[in-house]
């Protein structure tokens, strides 16, 4: 493994672990997040692409449109790959 190489496999996840929470700022304080948005997980980055140019937050994926005040991305986060998972779950109910 080069130098440089190892430099970035390091480096990038402590950089990724500052500049996330300030993406995830953006997905509330703003309609549309840009492309790619980068959240980091147990494996590594993920990385969300949208064709369309931009990630438009005023979708109904993002709009409480249920009676219990939660939006599909409650449960369903980038940083899961916008999956539900059992630790995901868990850490949930943990801060209920």
């Amino acid at each position: 493994m080069t130098k440089q190489r190892k430099l970035i496999r390091t480096r990038l996840p402590i950089l990724l672990s500052i500049a996330v929470p300030f993406l995830g700022v953006g997905v509330f304080a703003q309609s549309r997040v840009s492309n790619p948005l980068l959240t980091l997980d147990g494996s590594g980055v993920l990385s969300t692409y949208s064709t369309r140019g931009q990630i438009d937050v005023n979708n109904a994926f993002f709009q409480n449109l249920g009676t219990n005040g939660r939006t599909c991305n409650s449960c369903h986060v980038s940083s899961q790959a916008w999956s539900v998972t059992p630790l995901g779950i868990k850490e949930r109910f943990a801060v209920t």
